[in-house]
């Protein structure tokens, strides 16, 4: 084998690991990266404060539908479905329209929830490419609903022969 062809594979090898190092000093691992969607929506409350579990029956809600899109787009469409019970005060419930890359396009809305039951108010945006839903993304919002907190198991305490606590892990 000539020297030559030892030192190329050499500095070939070198120049691998130290690309697979900054790769993974980074946090990034090509193979192992989830792509994310280019869509995001979120409904929340307009004003801080409601949380979704203060909301009573027949309670008017003040509510704002956010939507990004990750690319640039023509057709861009927004819905939000509402309960059949409850009732739209003010704002719109879609909107279709082209939006820019990273551009935030906002739907404030006024509902007054259920007198009976929950319900549950969902948003769902899509992206159309070549007539088409390229991308998609929905997000909800449960007037009313609490959510569960994990009840923690208390373990019986055992004693050794001496009286002391023993502590199990398993």
């Amino acid at each position: 084998m000539s020297m030559v062809f030892y030192f190329r594979s050499l500095v070939l090898v070198l120049a691998l690991a130290a690309a697979l190092s900054a790769s993974s000093a980074s946090g990034a691992s090509p193979m192992h990266s989830k792509p994310k969607p280019p869509v995001q929506i979120t409904i929340e409350a307009a004003q801080a404060g409601p949380a979704p579990d203060s909301i009573k029956p027949g309670d008017v809600v003040d509510l704002i539908v956010s939507a990004v899109a990750f690319v640039d787009t023509d057709a861009m469409t927004i819905t939000v479905a509402i309960p059949e019970s409850a009732v739209v005060i003010s704002g719109n419930l879609s909107w279709t329209g082209p939006a820019k890359r990273g551009e935030k396009k906002t739907l404030p809305i006024t509902v007054r929830v259920p007198q009976k039951g929950t319900g549950d108010i969902k948003a769902e945006m899509s992206i159309r490419r070549d007539g088409r839903i390229a991308f998609s993304a929905t997000a909800r919002y449960i007037p009313g609903e609490t959510k569960k907190l994990k009840t923690e198991q208390t373990r019986p305490l055992k004693k050794d022969s001496k009286g002391e606590d023993v502590i199990e892990y398993r």
